[in-house]
């Protein structure tokens, strides 16, 4: 016989149970506890020439850049000309440099009615890793954007981002379609960390004239009325003057019966 269930409310000790001795918390909490693996870095950005960088400066610069591009340790920085843009990130509170970024501008030999022969090559966005996602490759294109455009506001600007089905920079794609960059349909080329795509940001003040002529002005004809191009006086003979009056006159009688044909149709 199956007894009624006890309905009588009753205060259980809570020390009475005996819990289980391998119950863990739960991992939300544990990781709560850990202290934080970086702290937050608050960054000024500052444009300069790299002939103007002093040496400690410089090679902290280099630093950062081999450590970010695993390539160990060579003169990364000491490669490229001395009037190359740099765009450096420094915190407030310990003027440590933790990034950087480069635009070289370059002059090609092309016609400037079709294509600016000026164009900025941005490259070598470099974070240390212990600074990384404070928003520092933000600030540093949005700072180098900004030094390019003053320097030359009609050249366009382009980079190369990774673009790799396995391991794509999803990163430095937000950062640069942020500050205006867009990806261009042309193959990619092939770099050490595979394929790399163009991303380009366009000139706000072309600087190509336009080559399209400019079209002759026709005069506005009554409705039903073809015209032609409006062309200059010429003198004309008194035989060629006679010739086009009975032309006119045929035209006007050719006229006049057409209307009248049409008249007695209708009647």
């Amino acid at each position: 016989m199956i007894g009624k269930p006890n309905l009588s409310s009753e205060i259980v000790d809570d020390s009475e149970i005996k819990w289980p001795v391998d119950i863990k918390e739960p991992p939300a909490l544990e990781l709560a506890l850990e202290p934080a693996l970086s702290q937050r870095i608050t960054c000024s950005y500052k444009t300069v020439r790299l002939g103007d960088i002093p040496d400690e400066l410089s090679k902290r610069l280099n630093e950062i850049c081999n450590i970010a591009f695993d390539q160990g340790d060579i003169p990364y920085i000491g490669s490229f000309p001395t009037d190359t843009f740099v765009s450096v990130a420094t915190e407030l509170s310990t003027n440590i440099a933790w990034g950087l970024a480069l635009a070289q501008i370059k002059t090609y030999d092309v016609d400037p009615n079709y294509v600016s022969p000026d164009q900025f090559n941005i490259h070598s966005i470099a974070v240390h890793p212990d600074a990384r996602k404070n928003g520092l490759c933000k600030g540093l294109v949005k700072t180098l954007v900004s030094s390019c455009l003053s320097e030359n506001p009609n050249a366009p600007m382009h980079l190369n981002v990774r673009v790799s089905k396995a391991d794509p920079n999803i990163g430095g794609i937000k950062c640069y379609k942020k500050n205006g960059f867009r990806f261009v349909g042309v193959p990619p080329t092939e770099k050490s960390d595979r394929p790399n795509f163009f991303m380009v940001r366009e000139s706000k003040k072309p600087s190509i004239p336009s080559r399209r002529p400019n079209k002759p002005s026709v005069e506005m004809a009554p409705r039903g009325r073809k015209t032609s191009p409006k062309q200059p006086d010429m003198a004309l003979s008194p035989v060629v003057k006679a010739k086009t009056r009975k032309k006119k006159r045929k035209s006007r009688k050719k006229r006049k019966s057409r209307k009248k044909g049409k008249s007695r149709k209708h009647r």
